[in-house]
């Protein structure tokens, strides 16, 4: 028998108070009765911690008691229960897909979630977002420090020369104007203060500082321009000022607008970069940084990311295949120069310290050094922070990440570890003199078409710049051609075109600060791209301008490489797009040049395990494996619940075909003058076809198509997941076992190493190095093996930043 409660009358848990009761005492927890009631909850500026359920869930009914301790014992946050049958929309808008599900909001938006009724579990994630909630505030404001009303943040981003600076002006000026009621204590933050040439009567209620952008490589890869922890800390001295009620950035021009975001939403408080191996050295450098403080969240909450395109020159940009490591026609330089300065010996030092390939410290007896040390993977000496107070904390060679330790009183450091290189520190006399280099910068190779979709799909507010003089040139057809393609290429922006010199006709007290738009969540997925491939149908679109969009998927085979190498090809190229919608004659052959974005997925014939990632940014185009298969590559009983839960909604939503599962291939266009027809009609014949399939044998056979896109490559890596063996199991026990006798005698001192190495009648001469190396090869003969090579394995082993090479763990 199948028994379903009544859904209309719920049991109301012992102890809950109903959100539309007139008060709510800390310690209780809140029963949302409708969807209307839970939005006013988590939109109220709290912090708010939720517990989904529903009546008839077991293990909703075993947590409920924890979830109220929890209550109790967090006042300062607020706890709300959320039936789901009550609240269907409320569900279905949050996603919640099991029960229990407890997700956490802070100012309005979703920043966590987990599923499962885990006390611990729970516990830990109550204990991490009560951190950031210092109490109570008012309804209609961000928490801060103390519980006040946090700073609010407008990010400005744009190429250099799109009016960002103007902008900036515009803003402070129109606020002077105000009544005093009205005005804002604005602090601003810039990266080069000539440039803005302010006067008196414009920074009157205002304060300026100066900041440096600093560039990273994220764990992604990816060279990105973020804020140091110096931005940090001049964000939370403004904020304990108390002195502002909001804060401008403008940022440099070759920045991307997603790492400055997460610079404010991140939360460091829980972090512990010193063991964190998923994150890359520079950006593990920067986290320490970051951890000296609490969370930016706590001072600072972004409020509006506003991204200005300059109306004259987005074709040009959109279109170019310059990079930032090369002189390009806007002259935007990317993280590490050009490729003529760095070819250029003779260029002298113009005031950046990383200019000089190495510099010389003498440190006196006056004070600490204050230099923490780190091995870094390239087996190198470096710093890894500098301790405040101290005789390095003053010196600006200190602030570029990742110095490198060359020489200790004239002696090369070069082969020592960390240890060793503090013990000759230490056991140096001052003055101490002392030689360090710089990391050599990896070339920033971003394109200019790349780095400007990047800054229009993030925005909550797009400003097109120069229409004043566009429409001198051009029409307002133009103009409204440009605005389609924004709107777009990133749907939930709004688009504003002031007409006026100066944005003297726009409003920016009401377009650009306290507007309330940005949200991580959103920001992250606003891209025209993602709402497309998000549909589960597409409906034909009225096209406006020449901009529209269209979507291919195939599911019924995969590409040729081959033809498919060969069809893609002539994107971004819009002069021929724009003189075809004009009645101009157009080939198979101009089929992509309209195109401005295209992002998805492709099946290729010879990687049938895995997806390939496609995406054009103009005239570029990337095609590179996925780190995920598709579902069907792995035998069904080898899937875990959450790959079986993947399986129930793939079917669900006829995504899941009986010959090929999952396999599928689905890509976006995005741009002008498409020719939707033509573009369904080449791909659909760059398809491998059932009579080629079965001349190669079938499925297995395709395996030995020709591999344009990988060299060669394709098939042996990506055309199934391969299974560990078990010899490769043993192996990697064996290694952790030799790494576990490794870290035990890098632990110890250079004289406990001796020591034992006198006692097992070993030479006691030599780096510490050398002694592990012995140490190690004695161990490997008393085990009766013979080491082939006992040279460098003492050397702490690189982290594997490969994965494991595409292959899936043994089942155990």
């Amino acid at each position: 028998f199948f028994f379903e409660p009544a859904r209309n009358m719920p049991p109301r848990a012992k102890g809950l108070k109903r959100s539309s009761d007139n008060s709510t005492a800390p310690g209780e927890v809140v029963q949302c009765g409708s969807d209307k009631e839970f939005k006013a909850l988590v939109t109220s500026g709290k912090t708010v911690i939720v517990d989904f359920w529903a009546s008839w869930c077991g293990p909703c009914t075993k947590i409920a008691p924890a979830f109220a301790e929890l209550a109790a014992a967090h006042p300062s946050v607020v706890f709300a229960k959320v039936d789901v049958d009550e609240c269907e929309g409320t569900a279905a808008e949050c996603k919640v897909q099991s029960l229990p599900t407890f997700m956490a909001f802070a100012g309005g938006n979703k920043v966590d979630a987990f599923s499962g009724a885990n006390k611990l579990q729970l516990k830990k994630f109550v204990q991490t977002h009560a951190a950031g909630a210092k109490g109570p505030f008012n309804d209609n404001e961000s928490a801060g420090e103390g519980g006040e009303a946090a700073m609010k943040v407008t990010v400005l981003s744009g190429f250099l020369g799109a009016g960002k600076t103007t902008l900036l002006k515009r803003i402070l000026r129109e606020n002077n104007k105000r009544s005093d009621g009205d005005k804002l204590k604005i602090a601003v933050i810039v990266n080069d203060m000539g440039e803005i040439n302010l006067d008196a009567d414009d920074i009157k209620h205002s304060k300026l500082i100066q900041e440096q952008a600093e560039m990273v490589e994220l764990h992604n890869g990816c060279i990105c321009c973020t804020l140091r922890g110096d931005l940090l800390k001049t964000v939370k001295n403004l904020s304990e000022e108390k002195s502002f009620d909001y804060l401008v950035i403008e940022s440099t021009g070759i920045s991307e607008p997603l790492p400055v975001a997460q610079t404010f939403v991140m939360n460091v408080d829980d972090q512990d970069p010193e063991h964190d191996e998923s994150i890359g050295e520079n950006e593990r450098k920067l986290t320490v940084a970051k951890t000296e403080l609490e969370s930016l969240s706590h001072y600072a909450t972004l409020d509006t990311m506003v991204t200005v395109v300059d109306a004259l020159n987005i074709y040009d940009a959109l279109g170019s295949i310059e990079k930032l490591s090369e002189e390009n026609s806007f002259g935007m330089v990317g993280n590490t120069g050009t490729t003529k300065d760095k070819s250029d010996k003779s260029a002298k030092d113009d005031g950046n310290p990383a200019a000089k390939a190495s510099f010389d410290v003498l440190f006196t007896d006056k004070g600490p050094l204050g230099l923490e040390l780190t091995n870094n993977i390239d087996g190198n000496v470096e710093v890894l922070r500098i301790n405040p107070g101290s005789q390095a904390e003053a010196l600006p060679e200190f602030r570029t990440p990742g110095v490198i330790v060359q020489r200790i009183q004239g002696k090369s450091v070069e082969g020592l570890s960390c240890d060793d290189v503090m013990a000759q520190i230490a056991a140096s006399r001052r003055p101490l003199c002392m030689t360090f280099s710089y990391p050599e910068p990896e070339e920033d190779n971003r394109s200019l078409a790349q780095l400007m979709l990047d800054q229009i799909e993030f925005a909550n507010v797009i400003i097109l710049s120069k229409a004043q003089i566009l429409l001198k040139k051009e029409n307002e057809e133009k103009l409204q051609e440009i605005k389609a393609l924004l709107q777009k290429l990133n749907p939930k922006a709004r688009i504003i075109a002031p007409r006026k010199d100066k944005y003297g006709d726009l409003d920016v007290g009401s377009e650009l600060l306290n507007t309330g738009l940005f949200n991580m969540e959103e920001a992250s997925s606003s891209a025209g791209w993602m709402l497309e491939l998000a549909k589960e149908e597409h409906t034909p679109e009225t096209v406006e301008y020449g901009i529209s969009s269209t979507m291919f998927r195939a599911t019924n085979m995969p590409f040729h490489p081959e033809r498919l190498s060969a069809v893609l090809n002539g994107f971004g190229e819009y002069d021929s797009a724009l003189e075809a919608s004009k009645g101009g004659s157009r080939s198979d052959k101009d089929v992509f040049k309209g195109v401005v974005r295209a992002k998805g997925q492709l099946w290729l014939a010879n990687a049938h395990a895995f997806p390939m990632s496609i995406q054009t940014a103009g005239r570029h185009l990337s095609v590179e494996p996925t780190q995920t298969n598709f579902l069907a590559a792995v035998d069904e009983d080898e899937w875990d619940e959450e790959e079986r839960e993947a399986y129930k909604d793939l079917v669900q939503r006829g995504r899941w075909s009986k010959k090929f599962g999952d396999r599928c291939s689905e890509v976006v266009f995005i741009g002008v003058n498409l020719d939707k027809e033509l573009i369904a009609k080449k791909l659909n014949a760059a398809l491998l076809t059932e009579k080629e399939s079965k001349a190669l044998g079938g499925v297995e056979g395709w395996r030995q198509l020709a591999d344009p896109f990988f060299g060669g490559e394709c098939a042996k890596f990506y055309f199934e997941v391969q299974y560990e063996s078990d010899e490769e199991s043993d192996e990697e026990s064996d290694e952790e076992e030799e790494e576990e006798a490794t870290d035990k005698y890098t632990k110890m001192t250079p004289l406990e190493l001796k020591k034992l190495c006198k006692e097992k009648k070993l030479a006691t001469s030599g780096t510490k190095t050398d002694l592990i190396s012995r140490l190690l090869a004695l161990e490997e003969e008393d085990a009766g093996v013979v080491p082939s090579h006992a040279e460098g394995v003492a050397k702490k082993r690189k982290s594997d930043t490969k994965g494991n090479g595409g292959k899936r763990p043994k089942k155990q």
